[in-house]
């Protein structure tokens, strides 16, 4: 298994600002010859009371955009890009 971890030190919408500790971790895991399984997973406290409020938003928001990332990556392996 192999993993990347990613922090944000800054951005230009103010995103580490409201969560300073946010990182997201990518775990790699080969499952056979021709098979690997990725997965993403994004860690931030939330005890502001802004985030708590805004995680209505962020975490939906989040969740769409991992997934578009993974099939993206996906559709990119199966052309052979």
């Amino acid at each position: 298994m192999e993993k990347i971890v990613t922090t944000l030190p800054s951005d230009t919408m103010g995103l580490t600002k409201l969560l300073p500790d946010y990182l997201v971790e990518t775990t790699f895991k080969k499952l056979g010859d021709n098979s690997t399984q990725l997965e993403i997973s994004h860690f931030y406290s939330s005890s502001k009371i802004k985030v708590k409020l805004l995680n209505i938003i962020i975490k939906p928001k989040v969740a769409r955009e991992t997934m578009g990332t993974l099939n993206a990556i996906k559709k990119s392996i199966e052309n052979g890009n």
